[in-house]
């Protein structure tokens, strides 16, 4: 498909308004605190259900994301064989929207009850990234940063 100057024109204004909007709406509520300082943090979180149950899969980064962000949020979520599962919702992610993909553990063992949850965020600089994963069992995050796989596991 070829794209005009005004496809292009649109799309980066649409990217734009969408960042302005997550910043706004970032500093409306106050940042993150970290001990004494408070950082300025965006989060986006995919929403899916597993066996029933929605989980909350929040990522959170420094708003310099918005400027750095080069792609799609990509997670990947292994669940066992036979498991129930559902995208829910998504968002813009960190202006680029975030990429959901269910895997069915077949050579790799997977908990009863248990899911991996794997994630990568692309950016054009070197930054933070928290996971978070909220369900009915409470909440289980790591942390680790952009353009490198961040994985945890929540166990049912």
């Amino acid at each position: 498909m070829n794209r005009t100057t005004e496809d292009i024109d649109t799309t980066s204004l649409t990217r734009r308004a969408v960042m302005a909007a997550i910043m706004a709406i970032v500093l409306l509520l106050g940042g993150v605190r970290t001990g004494s300082a408070t950082l300025e943090w965006c989060r986006v979180d995919p929403v899916v259900t597993i066996d029933g149950i929605t989980y909350n899969i929040i990522l959170a980064s420094p708003t310099a994301i918005l400027e750095s962000a080069t792609g799609p949020t990509e997670v990947v979520i292994t669940v066992p064989a036979g498991t129930s599962y559902a995208l829910v919702s998504t968002d813009p992610g960190f202006g680029y929207g975030e990429t959901v993909e269910f895997v069915e553990a077949r050579g790799k063992r997977v908990a009863a009850g248990s899911f991996e949850v794997a994630v990568r965020v692309p950016a054009s600089e070197r930054l933070p990234v928290v996971v978070e994963v909220i369900g009915l069992g409470g909440t289980v995050s790591t942390d680790g940063q952009t353009n490198k796989v961040i994985s945890l596991t929540v166990t049912g």
